[in-house]
């Protein structure tokens, strides 16, 4: 044999030496691997999902001195609703066909069209949506009594709510003046029913009689025109459904009145199944 063929062959023999030394090496650590149990620490952080579906109704009076058959609003930031609340307090029903989003506007055109509201007689909108906010668009008819397709004024009684989630039991709730007068907030409170209410169920009467969990403001606060107030609130109970119930008045008139409702579920902890590794 020619001394090539020689180192030839040695390299060989060796390459396939270390090759079989690698294999025994990791079938080792294989066969002493066990079934093994994964679980999230306790210590790790975990995301936070604010909650995904937010349901408001705002009642309010007809203080045009005339019969109003039909109303619209532009609601600002909201691409979609849900659910429309077309309970006995609504006397127009379901939506009429020009309602939608409008993305030119970011805002979605909520209107109706098809019932009658007596002067001084009260009337109750609802919806549900993705949303955090019930918000009036920035448009000078954002909220317009109409008679027919004349408009009416004053325009209609209007709230704002937001609701800034900083953690699952903690929430920032504002409440905005949207328009061009003073407002006084007369009550604010937190309530906590068993579950969630049905959006046809979310109104003053029931609202009465809903579990008591925090009283807010404990005197009447003024809000001028197209000022908003702050509330940090604490949450105890996880995984709640959570109202919160505001009462407002024009100032000049403390018989044009608002009763705001807004319902959501308190963000629970996420609960993690463990990962079985083989």
């Amino acid at each position: 044999m020619s001394r090539t063929s020689m180192l030839i062959s040695a390299v060989v023999l060796a390459t396939a030496s270390l090759i079989m030394m690698i294999g025994l090496l990791v079938n080792g650590a294989l066969a002493r691997a066990p079934t093994s149990l994964q679980l999230t620490s306790a210590n790790a952080p975990i995301d936070f999902r604010p909650p995904a579906e937010y349901c408001y109704t705002w009642g309010f009076g007809n203080n045009t001195g005339y019969d109003a058959t039909g109303i619209n609003l532009r609601l600002d930031g909201l691409p979609s609703i849900a659910q429309v609340y077309t309970g006995t307090l609504n006397p127009f029903g379901d939506l009429d066909p020009s309602s939608g989003y409008d993305a030119g506007t970011n805002s979605y055109r909520f209107n109706f069209d098809n019932g009658i509201v007596y002067d001084i007689d009260r009337v109750q909108l609802g919806l549900c949506t993705a949303q955090p906010q019930l918000r009036l668009g920035t448009l000078a008819s954002a909220a317009v009594w109409l008679s027919g397709t004349a408009a009416l004024t004053p325009a209609p009684l209007f709230a704002g709510i937001e609701l800034n989630w900083l953690d699952r039991d903690q929430v920032t709730v504002n409440i905005v003046n949207e328009q061009a007068l003073t407002l006084t907030l007369e009550a604010f409170t937190a309530l906590q029913p068993e579950v969630l209410l049905p959006l046809d169920d979310l109104t003053p009467d029931i609202a009465l009689q809903l579990p008591f969990v925090a009283e807010l403001i404990t005197e009447p606060l003024t809000l001028p025109p197209l000022a908003a107030q702050s509330f940090a609130v604490q949450l105890t109970a996880l995984n709640q459904p959570i109202v919160f119930e505001a009462h407002l008045s024009a100032e000049d008139d403390p018989g044009n009145t608002v009763h705001l409702l807004a319902q959501t579920m308190v963000p629970g902890w996420q609960v993690f199944l463990p990962l079985i590794l083989r």
